[in-house]
This record gives structure tokens, C-alpha cells and sequence, in this order.
């Protein structure tokens, strides 16, 4: 509901702004890194972006909390897949509203930066990332991201969530088909956008 979407939003926005300093100043375990980026997007971009939207569409249309649970598991895996697309926009992007890059300079959690960083690429990543760097630099970035393997690594988990996400609304029955297709469309919408 409203006050769920609330409250999980502000949740993971302060771990979005905690997250970075410990990450720099007290170091993390990478399993933990990983756990805890995932539950920003969870809690910050899923409930934000996805779930409270449907789920209060849901509401005022008088559905029944089994219906609520449905759809906000369909739209966690949602907004997870597309906050790790707007992470990798971040790096990769030409154009999405915000400046390339400033995820670098501010040192952004992203599952591209915890993937690099159980690798030997994160000694070199680290002269660059949380600094204001560069075009040149950036695109070293962009280079560290791909040879180490996160970009794979990032692309894969979303896609794969995406994937998820239609498997579990084709599992919905309460769905009509035809409102599925819109569903399905929004989802292949997102996975498609460029910016």
C-alpha cells in the first residue's frame, strides 16, 4: 500500500547515502556489498517505481492483499532489473536526464561497482571512482567495468530479472490476457530503452 511504498522508499534512499561512506571509509564484505545494493534497488527503485504505483491502482480499483502480493513480487524483480539498467546507463549513456559519469564521482553502490570489486580490477577502478574525472578517464572506467566482467555480470542479472518477471505474470491467473500484453509490453519497454 501507500504507507509501505512510503516507508521502504526512505529506507532505501538513507542506505543509498550510507552506503558509499562505509563502503570508502570502513570497507564492506563483497557479499554483503552485493546484498546491500540489492536492497536499495528493492526497497528504493521497486517500491518507488513499480510496486506502489500498481499496488495503489490495485487498491483503488478494491483488490484483495493476495492480488497486492502478486503484483508487488512481479514488480520488485521490475524495478530491480531497471534500476541495474539505469546504473549501467550511468556509465554507458549518452543522454538519461543526469550527467554520464556522476555515478563515478560520487561514488554510487551499483552492482557493476561490487561485481569489480571481487576482482583484481578494483585496485585500478578505485584511482577513478568517487572523483571527478574526465571524459578520458571515464571511458577507463568503461573499459575496467567491461575487462573485469561486471558489465556482463550487470546485463546478465538484468536481463535475467526481466525474464523473471514475465515468467511470473504469465503465472498470474487473476491477470486477463490482454492486460497482461500491457504488462509485458511495459516490461520489454523498459528493457529495450536506451536512456
Amino acid at each position: 500500500n501507500f504507507n509501505d511504498t512510503v516507508l521502504n522508499t526512505i529506507r532505501g534512499e538513507i542506505l543509498d547515502v550510507i552506503l558509499p561512506f562505509e563502503s570508502k571509509n570502513i570497507g564492506i564484505d563483497n557479499d554483503i556489498l552485493e546484498k546491500s545494493i540489492m536492497d536499495i534497488y528493492r526497497l528504493k527503485t521497486s517500491h518507488y517505481t513499480i510496486i506502489g504505483p500498481l499496488s495503489v491502482g490495485l487498491l483503488l480499483a478494491g483488490s484483495d492483499e493476495s492480488k497486492l502480493k502478486d503484483i508487488s513480487s512481479f514488480g520488485e524483480k521490475v524495478g530491480i532489473a531497471f534500476q541495474i539498467q539505469d546504473d549501467i546507463l550511468g556509465i554507458y549513456g549518452d543522454n538519461i536526464g543526469k550527467v554520464v559519469g556522476s555515478d563515478i564521482k560520487e561514488f554510487k553502490q551499483t552492482i557493476l561497482y561490487s561485481h569489480i570489486s571481487k576482482t583484481s580490477y578494483k585496485e585500478e577502478l578505485e584511482k577513478y571512482y568517487g572523483k571527478d574525472i574526465s571524459e578520458e578517464n571515464i571511458n577507463k572506467v568503461r573499459e575496467l567495468f567491461k575487462e573485469s566482467g561486471s558489465l556482463d555480470y550487470s546485463i546478465n542479472m538484468m536481463n535475467n530479472l526481466y525474464d523473471e518477471s514475465i515468467k511470473e505474470l504469465n503465472n498470474i491467473t487473476w491477470i486477463s490476457e490482454d492486460k497482461k500484453d500491457i504488462l509485458r509490453g511495459f516490461v520489454e519497454y523498459l528493457r529495450q530503452r536506451n536512456k
